[in-house]
C-alpha cells in the first residue's frame, strides 16, 4: 500500500525534529544530570529517528517503536523537568503522528 500523504509530511517533520533534538543531548543541562543521562537521552532520540524510518517504509515495527520511544521521551522529560516550549511542540507533533500511525496501523506491513 502506498504511504498516505499526511504520514509523509509528519515523517519529514519528525526527521527534522529528531535531528534538532539530538543537539540537546550535548547541552549542559543534560550533562549536569549525570554520567549516563546523555547516553540514555541519545538512545531515546535515536530510537525515535529509527522509528520514523520504519513509519516512512510503512512498517508496523516503526509504529511500535515510535510509541515506545514517545513514552520513554515523555518519562525522560518528566524526570528532567524540561518541558520547555520546544519540548511541548515536539511532543504535540509526535502525539499527532502517533494518532495517524494508529489510524493506519492495520494497513501497515507486518514483515521486516
Amino acid at each position: 500500500m502506498k504511504r498516505p500523504t499526511i504520514l509523509t509530511l509528519l515523517c519529514v517533520a519528525g526527521f527534522i525534529m529528531s535531528l534538532l533534538s539530538f543537539v540537546q543531548v550535548f547541552s549542559p543541562s543534560v550533562k549536569k544530570m549525570g554520567d549516563w543521562i546523555p547516553a540514555v537521552y541519545g538512545l531515546i532520540i535515536s530510537a525515535l529517528f529509527v522509528s520514523y524510518i520504519g513509519i516512512w517504509h510503512f512498517k508496523r515495527w516503526g509504529g511500535e517503536l515510535f510509541s515506545l520511544g514517545l513514552m520513554a521521551q515523555v518519562l525522560f522529560l518528566i524526570f528532567k523537568q524540561g518541558f520547555t516550549l520546544g519540548a511541548w511542540i515536539e511532543i504535540s507533533l509526535q502525539t499527532a503522528t502517533l494518532v495517524v500511525v494508529l489510524f493506519f496501523y492495520k494497513k501497515m506491513d507486518g514483515n521486516l
